[in-house]
């Protein structure tokens, strides 16, 4: 059980820091071991990464600017040991220009990176997830290509994304709460105010950055 929270814009501005901050805390409830962030900003992916929980971060929001379109950030739950201090193991995953925030297990994960001779960087088994949309890539509508949907849909999940030129979340059973606000949408595992509403279950909320419109 991790934490996931993410923002994207509606008119090309950036989040609240305020608000963002507001969610962050919510989603670092369910992961208290590590903490990281991506976001787009002008056509470029960043990446912040801490072995730490969010609220022992000093600046999280450190280089998010008022053109910074999306976000997406991960507050992690090892459950797998200690490798969440190496934070080439936590997330978002960054590959080029596609960035992933996953909570759910790939139990087959080995055996697929097996299958298709992937190098893998990390341990992290949402990886092959990451592989999957950097290969293939998103449809024309922003929509998650079908192999990630079967995995996916094997158990319980929720996936935030930013790939070239879109942001998309997406859940199977875990929550993943949309929250619209002033000049954009806020994402958090825990509801972040009563008027939030959950991203439809099974379903794809996607956004095209370069026009800051919903594609779906």
């Amino acid at each position: 059980m991790c934490g996931l929270y993410g923002f994207v814009s509606h008119r090309g501005v950036g989040p609240d820091s305020d608000l963002l901050n507001h969610v962050a805390r919510l989603a670092e409830r369910r992961g208290p071991h590590a903490h990281g962030i991506a976001w787009a900003d002008r056509g470029r992916l960043f990446n912040l990464k801490a072995p730490v929980p969010f609220s022992d971060v000093v600046e999280p929001f450190v280089g998010l600017t008022g053109s910074t379109v999306a976000v997406l950030g991960h507050c992690r739950l090892s459950t797998t040991g200690d490798n969440w201090q190496d934070t080439a193991n936590n997330q978002p995953l960054v590959m080029d220009q596609t960035a992933i925030s996953h909570n759910g297990i790939v139990a087959d994960a080995k055996t697929l990176a097996d299958l298709a001779r992937w190098n893998m960087k990390t341990q992290c088994d949402s990886e092959v997830l990451l592989q999957i949309l950097n290969e293939m890539a998103v449809d024309q509508y922003g929509n998650l290509p079908p192999a990630i949907i079967t995995i996916l849909e094997r158990d319980r999940s929720a996936l935030m994304w930013i790939d070239r030129d879109f942001f998309g979340a997406y859940r199977h059973g875990q929550p993943l709460w949309c929250w619209d606000r002033a000049g954009g949408t806020y994402f958090c595992s825990v509801r972040p105010d009563e008027d939030a509403k959950l991203v439809p279950n099974r379903e794809s909320l996607n956004w095209l950055l370069k026009t800051n419109q919903s594609a779906t």
